[in-house]
């Protein structure tokens, strides 16, 4: 049984687990990071690819500290998408640069009368019928459009490029296990049908493994308090994404506004094999359709998306759905955190446990995870890591396919 040594073992393969992977290594750390199945997969190759930066927030006149967390982040991302310091994502796919909000009926002006003082500091510009992209056209009198700063991201190029450079710090198993006793780690095991187990040991572990940060924790014994088996620093709120395609729809990438504090629907699009356009649609229909099956989600789905682009004809496109186990550090409350989660469980000496909140928290997220483990204001240089244990370079690893390119995807 092979066993791999580092000085921190970072568990989980999506945005958080790579993104401080990097960091760690840029900072001179012997890091290793290990993941079940293809990287990404789970909550980040489900996301939008949304670099939020806080106008969402700043509408409900609420989640300040959210808001202003978020913009941190956003020069960490303008650094990292220009190939400047650690983390070098030029060759992550922008799809756009810019996001629309746009209203329903007359909703615009009582909706941005209320944030006004926040939002439109923040870069909002009001977008007049001739420069609406074609998703606009035919709109009635009445819909407002307004521009966002904020970019978005193809998901699976964005791992892509996070794990360029480093797959030879980087070990892949069909099954990942923690090992320990009384919440002191010991051991990390990877397994692969018909490949030997690894055995990864290190002085430190970080667990970014998202919802797998439970059976992790649970795995080792560590005391949790109320929830036991790791659960109890950690909640779930599960969404049911909708994907929608046809050759008539348009791109759009924005957030249909309504009455409520939240935006009623998030599209964004990209392209699937065959270049049929694809909307993903989160948001309100995400949230509230957890309770729903397939055929009541893709009813309801459509039904909101007719409402919120009235004049956009659905004709002819079909319908999937894709239930995501979205994971976070535990709020008392049980309400969303408005920063990234990253804590040392209860008798785990040796542990950090991360949860990002957002895709667009990972760099602030990494940063806590490296000043939690004391290697904070290490000079920092882009790394140019060593496969493990010295040896021929393994086979980069696998990335997660996007949801609507995933073979035996069942559309209406």
């Amino acid at each position: 049984m092979p066993t791999i040594e580092a000085q921190v073992v970072v568990v989980g393969g999506g945005i958080a687990g790579l993104w401080t992977l990097r960091e760690l290594l840029g900072a001179g750390v012997d890091a290793v990071l290990v993941s079940r199945g293809p990287l990404g997969g789970g909550q980040t190759i489900g996301s939008q690819g949304i670099v939020h930066g806080g106008i969402k927030y700043a509408l409900g006149g609420k989640a300040q500290r959210a808001s202003q967390s978020l913009a941190e982040t956003v020069g960490s991302w303008r650094a990292a998408l220009a190939g400047r310091g650690i983390v070098d994502l030029r060759a992550a796919r922008v799809l756009t640069d810019h996001q629309y909000l746009w209203t329903t009926g007359g909703l615009g002006a009582r909706v941005f009368g209320f944030a006004a003082s926040r939002v439109l500091r923040s870069g909002v510009t009001v977008v007049r019928a001739p420069e609406r992209p074609d998703v606009f056209n035919g709109a009635p009198p009445g819909i407002d459009v307004y521009r966002v700063e904020e970019v978005v991201l193809d998901p699976e190029s964005l791992v892509r490029a996070l794990a360029a450079d480093v797959g030879v710090r980087i070990v892949q198993g069909d099954q990942v296990r923690a090992c320990g006793d009384g919440g002191v780690v010991e051991r990390v095991t990877a397994r692969s049908d018909g490949v030997e187990e690894r055995t990864l040991v290190g002085a430190h572990y970080v667990l970014a493994a998202g919802s797998g940060n439970a059976a992790l924790l649970g795995s080792i014994g560590s005391v949790m308090g109320p929830g036991a088996g790791g659960e109890g620093l950690m909640q779930r709120r599960p969404l049911h994404m909708v994907m929608a395609r046809g050759a008539a729809l348009r791109p759009i990438w924005g957030h249909c506004l309504g009455a409520g504090t939240l935006p009623r629907a998030t599209i964004t699009t990209q392209p699937d094999r065959g270049g049929r356009v694809v909307w993903y649609i989160g948001g309100g229909p995400a949230e509230s359709g957890v309770l729903l099956d397939r055929a009541e989600q893709i009813e309801a789905a459509r039904r909101e998306v007719a409402s919120c682009l009235p004049w956009v004809s659905l004709a002819g496109v079909e319908w999937a759905t894709l239930r995501i186990d979205r994971a976070e550090g535990r709020m008392p409350d049980g309400s969303r955190p408005d920063e990234p989660v990253v804590l040392r469980p209860a008798e785990a000496s040796n542990v950090v446990a991360a949860w990002p909140t957002k895709l667009a928290f990972a760099p602030l997220c990494a940063r806590r995870v490296i000043r939690a483990l004391g290697f904070e204001g290490r000079s920092s240089v882009r790394p140019a890591p060593a496969p493990i244990g010295g040896g021929d370079a393994p086979a980069e690893p696998t990335v997660a396919r996007l949801p609507w390119n995933e073979e035996g995807l069942e559309w209406s």
